[in-house]
């Protein structure tokens, strides 16, 4: 686990892994049981916080991996709200 204060190195392998799940899901290599939806819900925690995230699958689709990656970096340090 981390906290917004681990190392980014550390932070990044954990968004740069979700981000490459979402995608995958998106492109249907990997069973995700709310895909029938036009969204999806997802929790990432850590240790000194959870982050709720609810984007579009569409918007998924439609943005790089790094992007989502980064977006999601964002958040787990703490840097921009949600």
């Amino acid at each position: 686990m981390t906290t917004s204060q681990s190392p980014d190195y550390r932070i990044r392998q954990q968004s740069a892994a979700i981000a490459a799940r979402l995608k995958q899901a998106a492109a249907g290599e990997i069973y995700i049981p709310s895909k029938d939806k036009d969204r999806i819900k997802i929790g990432i925690a850590m240790d000194d916080k959870t982050i709720t995230l609810e984007i579009p699958w569409e918007t998924i689709r439609n943005t790089t991996q790094s992007a989502l990656d980064e977006y999601i970096f964002v958040l787990m340090k703490g840097e921009m709200k949600q």
